[in-house]
């Protein structure tokens, strides 16, 4: 079983992440439908920034062609962009609101990612904003996110080989670690079908590369 890790399985492993509390009053969401994270998850995220300023890196053990590697990342911000509806725009190491970075297998290992995981997102800024109920049952916190970093693993061999990805493959990820980078928290509890669904043992043509419905009207909450 592949995985692509989120935030909510990541915070063992990434110890930057940051949650501060804003000094102004919280927003209240109010009762919402469309939540469709596991109901375990009680948080979700977005950009304050009107404009997403990316920082793209990659190292030695990244060897994806540039050309591809920008073509995924394209990808998941279009796949996104009806639902964020924000710029964005090129953005440095010290500025950046998002970034993608390439590592390899042994790079992922060094920041204890498990084998089996494809890629994963911590946000490493943020500040709470609100809180709301879901179906009128389940309490989730709003956060501001003011900077977001995505890991993209290049592994070849092992559990979570991604060397052999066809294109879809990868699109399906790429576009899975920006729905994080978001402000997706956790996973899809909807449909094996969605894109934020947590591993990718429930697929067989990799078809999903874009968010569906169910995973647009989870982060229309907040955006």
């Amino acid at each position: 079983m592949l995985k692509r890790f989120g935030i909510v399985l990541i915070l063992s492993f990434i110890s930057v992440l940051s949650f501060t509390t804003s000094a102004s009053a919280l927003v209240n969401y109010g009762n919402v439908s469309g939540w469709m994270a596991s109901t375990s998850v009680s948080k979700i995220g977005f950009f304050s920034a009107s404009d997403i300023k990316l920082y793209i890196t990659k190292n030695s053990n990244w060897l994806m062609t540039d050309t591809n590697f920008s073509t995924y990342i394209t990808h998941a911000i279009d796949s996104w962009h009806s639902v964020v509806n924000k710029t964005t725009s090129t953005g440095t190491s010290s500025n950046f609101v998002k970034s993608f970075n390439g590592i390899g297998r042994s790079d992922a290992n060094s920041l204890s990612i498990p084998s089996n995981v494809l890629g994963l997102n911590t946000w490493t800024a943020s500040t709470y904003y609100g809180y709301g109920k879901a179906y009128g049952t389940h309490n989730f916190d709003v956060y501001t996110i003011q900077k977001s970093v995505t890991y993209l693993i290049w592994s070849t061999s092992g559990a979570g080989k991604t060397s052999d990805f066809t294109a879809n493959q990868w699109k399906n990820v790429f576009a899975h670690e920006y729905g994080h980078g978001l402000g997706y928290y956790g996973h899809s509890a909807n449909s094996t079908k969605d894109l934020m669904w947590e591993d990718t043992s429930s697929y067989s043509d990799w078809g999903t590369i874009s968010p569906t419905q169910y995973d647009k009207g989870h982060m229309g909450i907040v955006y």
